[in-house]
This record gives C-alpha cells, structure tokens and sequence, in this order.
C-alpha cells in the first residue's frame, strides 16, 4: 500500500511539473499507450490521414436477378476529404469524393467518441433483425492507430444513426438504370448481317435515346427512340423505348465486359464498334 502511494506521489509531481492535470485516458484495445483524439479540431501531423471508416453493408432481401446495391464504404480524412464507394452486384462500384461542412466534421469526432466511451450497443437486442443494413465503423487516432469500433444494425443508437445521416447527405442520388445505360453507350454492329446495327447514345442534356436500322428504304437509320427504362438482370439486359407514342422493348444476352450482345433467340450478334473495327 505505501509503495502504491509513493507512485502516485511521484505520478502527480510529474502532472504539477509538465502542467498537465492528472486524468485518465481512455485508450484503445491493444493500445494502452496510446489515448483517444479529443474532441476539438486539433488534426494529426498529416491533415489528410484517416480518422473513420465506416462501412454498410446490404443485408437483404434481394432480388438476385437483378442489379442491386451491395454496400457502401467511406473514408473520411482529418482535413474534411470523404471517399464515398458503392457498390452493386451487376455493374460494379462507382467512386465520388467530397469535402464535408467544416462543423460536420467536429460533431462526427465527437459522436464516434461518445459511442467509445459509452458503448450504448451493449444494451441493444438486435436478435430479431435478419434484413436491411448492417454497418461497421474504424476509428484511427491522431497517430494513426486503428480501433474497430462496432460491426452490426445500429438501430435506435443515436450516436451512430447522426453520423450515417450525415455521411448521406454527401451521397449522390444513384440512379440504377442510368448505371445500366452506361455499361453499354456506344454503337453496336453486327458482323454477320451488313446494316444491322442497335446504337445507345445521350444527349447533352442526359436523355438517354437509341438508333435503330430504319425499316424504309429512304432511310438508313431510324429517328432517336427515347429509352424510358433499362433493367440490368444476371444474364440479360432490357431496353424500354417510346415508338410512336407506344412503349417497346429490346432485350440483349450480354458478354461480361459488355462488348458483345445478343438477341434473345441468339440469331443475331452485336459488336461494340472499337472491338468491331
């Protein structure tokens, strides 16, 4: 017991001589020498380190057939730069970087530290949750040590449910079939059958439109048919077009870089035209 004292003693010299005040740090699993970040904007020796990631993960249900969102991953830096990537099960992942707000970035530190500190996942019961998004969080100090935070549904945890709200907001709003369309923009001829062809093309306003052969003598190509639909599916891809005020469809069996299309009774086979010249 007297030796235990005559430490502390000296620990308190020590505080009353560096001017600090004695206090006890929280400090990571696995890293006892080193504490936590504190909640101000004091940033580490490099500004563009990474302070979070945070990852959500698409728990169900799906529909397997079809082109839907897998998970989503952001990395945000210490000096505000936020990588966001999404990605989806037929046409891969998209990749965007913002810079956020100067106050979100403080409010995010100090949520992730609250739920450090308090660990309000302990109280949860999620047993009965098997669908929707589940989410996991890294957290990495000044020194650019790492702590896994939490992997799991967040529901009702109020501390996390700002920081995804947050992160949201800097998402661009994605658009599933303009993905679609943009795996397969290009113009497309047959080898086998001169004057065949199918083009997809947009405008400079983004109206997504596609060029089919004419049926008229007098005209190679027909007139822009305006796509009002796409839908990516595991082994086929269906285009809906406006034709004289009434909806029709094309639908394709596609390669898988997405250079070659045929139609459905494999009859009649397309080449994207770099692959084709």
């Amino acid at each position: 017991m007297a030796r235990r004292m005559r430490l502390l003693s000296i620990l308190l010299c020590l505080a009353v001589v560096t001017g600090c005040s004695p206090k006890k740090p929280v400090t990571y699993d696995g890293f006892p020498n080193h504490t936590l970040p504190e909640t101000t904007t004091a940033v580490p020796a490099r500004a563009d380190a990474v302070m979070l990631k945070v990852r959500c993960t698409n728990e169900g249900p799906f529909d397997w057939d079809a082109d839907y969102w897998k998970e989503s991953e952001y990395i945000l830096h210490y000096d505000g730069k936020l990588e966001i990537t999404n990605r989806f099960s037929l046409s891969g992942e998209s990749k965007t970087v913002k810079m956020i707000d100067n106050s979100d970035l403080p409010d995010i530190n100090s949520s992730i530290i609250s739920v450090i500190e308090k660990e309000p996942y302990k109280e949860m019961d999620y047993s009965k949750y098997c669908d929707g998004c589940t989410w996991g969080f890294d957290y990495y100090d000044l020194n650019g040590y790492a702590r896994h935070v939490y992997s799991g549904y967040t529901n009702g945890i109020e501390d996390f449910e700002f920081i995804q709200k947050t992160l949201n907001k800097y998402e661009d709003k994605v658009n599933l079939q303009d993905r679609a369309f943009n795996l397969f923009e290009g113009d497309y001829f047959c080898p086998d059958k001169e004057g065949s062809f199918v083009k997809f093309r947009r405008d400079p306003d983004g109206t997504r439109y596609i060029i089919l052969p004419s049926q008229s003598s007098e005209k190679k190509e027909a007139a822009k048919l305006a796509v009002t639909d796409v839908r990516l599916e595991k082994d086929h891809v269906t285009f809906t077009y406006k034709k004289d005020g009434k909806p029709e469809s094309l639908s394709f069996k596609y390669s898988d870089d997405k250079n070659t299309l045929t139609d459905p009774n494999g009859e009649t086979k397309y080449v994207r035209k770099a692959q084709f010249a």
